[in-house]
């Protein structure tokens, strides 16, 4: 431990920690995308759903403010943090996919009106080198690759550390929500989007 990096001891130098008060620390994190670098400075936590588990995405995400020159500046974003499969495609090449999938103008004002809007995503990088999970040599890149018994660790997936910024800030999700009403509109307008 002593003459390792810090990286490599668990710590992300592309998330800041800012201050850390009594009631929540606040970050300011580097999203890179193909073309930009972005600063995003942390609002407050809007949900850390099973961080804890051990196969889990350890997924977070926090309302924020884009940082330009130390300022803030627009709107509050909502920004995901999240461990994904390698094998996968990612949120915002989706996104984009099914927005060119629109084949008209029509079509495409209804997809952009039910869809969040993606401002910014991209894979970790610290430095030059991606930031991934390793496995170990015995298991299996996917689940689709799988063959054989299914054996303690042989299902494990590589995992890509992955961020995206959304425009548009929910304040609670739709599990927590206890109006029938609140939730099957929800579904209406997620299957408009199908």
């Amino acid at each position: 431990m002593r003459f390792s990096t810090p990286y490599h001891l668990g710590y992300d130098p592309s998330i800041r920690l800012l201050h850390e008060n009594a009631e929540e620390a606040q970050y300011e994190v580097v999203i890179s995308s193909a073309t930009e670098e972005r600063v995003y400075r942390t609002i407050s936590l809007l949900s850390n759903t099973n961080i804890d588990s051990i196969l889990g995405r350890g997924t977070r995400v926090w309302k924020s403010h884009r940082i330009e020159n130390g300022v803030e500046i627009g709107e509050p974003v909502a920004l995901k943090d999240s461990w994904v499969d390698a094998s996968e495609g990612r949120e915002g090449t989706t996104y984009a996919n099914i927005l060119a999938s629109a084949t008209d103008s029509k079509k495409l004002e209804t997809l952009k009106k039910y869809l969040l809007t993606v401002v910014t995503h991209g894979d970790v990088f610290i430095g030059d080198v991606l930031d991934q999970t390793r496995l170990p040599p015995t298991t299996s890149n996917s689940l689709r690759e799988h063959k054989g018994p299914v054996t303690p660790g042989s299902l494990i997936a590589r995992q890509i550390h992955y961020r995206i910024v959304y425009e548009e800030v929910c304040e609670s999700s739709l599990h927590s929500s206890s109006s029938l009403r609140h939730i099957f509109k929800a579904l209406g307008d997620a299957c408009i989007c199908k």
